[in-house]
């Protein structure tokens, strides 16, 4: 179903930069290729990033699956004009649209986003490469596979209300290795129940939000980060950023911008916030900022959330 989303073609040669334990890069970047008889490329350094354009050309890789890191990276450095790459896409952590648009008018080239979790092993849905893209979406469900949007009662929400993601199809998990309870609270009649927030729009293209546990509760209103990081992003000289909430007495928690600057660039904490003033609600605007040289991630790329609410919650007077 991925293959046919994506037009993976016997001819392609497949750039793999990804850690291979991770399911991302074992199913779309090993187990896809190998079934279709394509060439897969190992990337062997990721640093600087002039190295994987160097292996793309060498061994003429024509698509890629990464992380948004990756392609924040890419749009930075000088890139030839006949690179050989068709399609590139994106998946394991949410792909900023500032990221998006710039690689599409940087590179010219389709960057399609995707959503999975390992449960749903892992792709659920894609923007299509012969349709129609939609940029801050992850797409349309692959073919066997639905989506609903609920919400805490189990209910069923029209289009455009954000709630939980369910998926049901061919591609989910049989369950959690000798944990049934997990299980059990994890499937319910053939469902999967992600723990993501997001809503569907009239085409039927899905929406990420945010992660439940990541939703911040601020005078008993949702806040989801992602929307905050997505107008940070625009603001001119960032390079990662990230949204969490700490306990506030006032309030309930309190918005934290967890900001990295571009390399050799200052951070104008106060031009910063005078620009979100003019994007967001007030009850939506960060109160603190704190300034990093880089955001904690995994192996894959992920930013660790957990570990930025415990250093913010350390190093930031409440």
């Amino acid at each position: 179903a991925v293959m046919e989303a994506v037009d993976i073609r016997p001819d392609d040669r497949m750039a793999v930069l990804l850690p291979m334990f991770h399911s991302f890069t074992m199913t779309v970047g090993l187990l896809l290729p190998m079934t279709q008889g394509v060439s897969i490329i190992a990337i062997k350094s990721l640093h600087p990033p002039k190295n994987i354009i160097a292996e793309i050309m060498q061994h003429e890789a024509t698509v890629m699956p990464a992380i948004p890191q990756l392609y924040r990276a890419l749009v930075n450095v000088d890139l030839p004009a006949d690179l050989p790459l068709r399609v590139c896409l994106s998946g394991a952590a949410p792909l900023p649209v500032e990221v998006l648009n710039a690689f599409r008018e940087r590179v010219g080239i389709p960057l399609l986003e995707g959503y999975g979790l390992s449960e749903t092993s892992p792709v659920a849905c894609t923007n299509p490469l012969h349709g129609t893209q939609k940029a801050g979406s992850v797409g349309v469900p692959i073919r066997g596979v639905e989506f609903q949007i609920r919400n805490d009662a189990g209910e069923v929400l029209p289009v455009g209300e954000p709630g939980e993601i369910c998926i049901k199809g061919h591609n989910i998990m049989m369950g959690y290795w000798n944990n049934p309870e997990a299980t059990e609270a994890s499937i319910k009649d053939g469902w999967l129940l992600t723990g993501d927030i997001g809503r569907l729009d009239e085409d039927g293209y899905i929406y990420i939000t945010d992660r439940k546990k990541d939703m911040l509760l601020v005078n008993g209103i949702n806040v989801y980060p992602r929307e905050v990081e997505e107008v940070i992003y625009q603001f001119d000289g960032i390079k990662e950023a990230a949204v969490v909430g700490v306990s506030d007495p006032r309030k309930g928690e309190m918005v934290v911008a967890c900001v990295a600057p571009v390399e050799g660039r200052e951070l104008d904490e106060t031009a910063l916030l005078a620009f979100l003033k003019t994007k967001l609600a007030a009850y939506k605007l960060p109160r603190k900022v704190m300034k990093m040289e880089a955001l904690p991630r995994n192996a894959t790329g992920k930013i660790l959330k957990t570990n930025l609410r415990e250093i913010a919650a350390e190093r930031l007077p409440h």
